[in-house]
């Protein structure tokens, strides 16, 4: 016998559209509350051991994405945990290395770690390759969580999370997840980025990325993809270029990693884990770059001779 039509199968329709109606409103809540936070939480968590109130030390902050986290090698094998040694080597000591930098973490973020660091610290950045990533442009907005009724909030996530979740079954190979360098992006928070480091009374000086090496054409044992190889070469060296100008523009001390920390014109697995992050033997190399850069250019007291 079909259902009869009434005021009974009206309410249950009606029951039905309600619930899921909230359920979408939930997700769309949910989503939007891990979209703003869990950023924030990565920064918290991965910022490390803050510097000892009593310390009078110099302070050298590092700030950074992945590789200077040391993503890839044995924890202590990153050029950060290799800084200190460096600056011994060069007979420099005294100097209170503090690395708060952290994977997936974008030039915003580190806006953040700043805000929390020593003042009248030295400050090293690294920064900028995850601005280019396509998945940060769908989830780091940067916006309050609340802000705007609900039809505006709906509004702005629905695309995104269509979006994030297509680029999750999407093949990458030919891409790396990169996309163009949006210029504009970069120098408006590069130079919030700046602003923060003079609140806090400090010194900034901009590091340039290590670029990896080209795909060989025999093609090397458990190299990354080479389409994606050639992707990431050309960005590295496009965002090396745009950290270039601006330190120029701005007078900031500029430690060129792509200059003096060479590498093969083909990718090798003895300098590079993957298809961007350094091997150990690379870290090491850009520790003893970066320390010999902060004393040739008076980043750091060559007073503080090591016994």
């Amino acid at each position: 016998m079909p259902p009869v039509a009434g005021p009974l199968g009206l309410s249950a329709r009606l029951l039905g559209l309600a619930r899921a109606a909230l359920a979408a409103a939930s997700f769309f809540l949910a989503a939007e509350i891990a979209l703003a936070l869990v950023p924030r939480w990565v920064v918290r968590r991965h910022q490390g051991a803050p510097v000892p109130l009593g310390t009078s030390s110099p302070v050298v902050v590092l700030l950074g994405d992945s590789i200077t986290a040391g993503y890839g090698v044995r924890r202590g094998g990153g050029w950060g945990s290799r800084l200190d040694d460096a600056l011994v080597a060069r007979g420099i000591s005294g100097v209170y290395i503090e690395n708060r930098a952290a994977s997936a973490t974008s030039i915003a973020d580190q806006v953040e770690m700043v805000s929390g660091a020593r003042r009248n610290a030295t400050f090293l950045a690294m920064v900028g390759h995850n601005d280019f990533m396509r998945w940060k442009d769908l989830v780091n907005t940067h916006q309050p969580m609340f802000d705007g009724g609900l039809a505006e909030r709906v509004l702005r996530w629905a695309p995104r999370l269509v979006r994030l979740g297509w680029y999750f079954v999407e093949d990458h190979s030919a891409e790396a997840a990169l996309g163009a360098p949006d210029v504009t992006r970069f120098r408006a928070e590069m130079a919030r980025l700046i602003a923060q480091v003079a609140d806090r009374q400090g010194r900034l000086a901009l590091l340039t990325y290590v670029v990896p090496g080209m795909p060989g054409l025999s093609g090397t044992p458990g190299a990354p993809d080479p389409k994606a190889m050639v992707v990431v070469h050309q960005a590295q060296q496009a965002i090396n270029q745009l950290l270039r100008s601006l330190a120029w523009e701005a007078d900031l001390p500029l430690i060129d990693l792509e200059a003096t920390v060479p590498v093969s014109a083909e990718w090798t697995p003895t300098e590079f884990v993957d298809v961007i992050h350094p091997s150990a033997a690379t870290h090491a190399r850009i520790a003893a770059a970066v320390a010999t850069d902060l004393v040739d250019k008076g980043l750091v007291d060559k007073g503080l001779v090591a016994p």
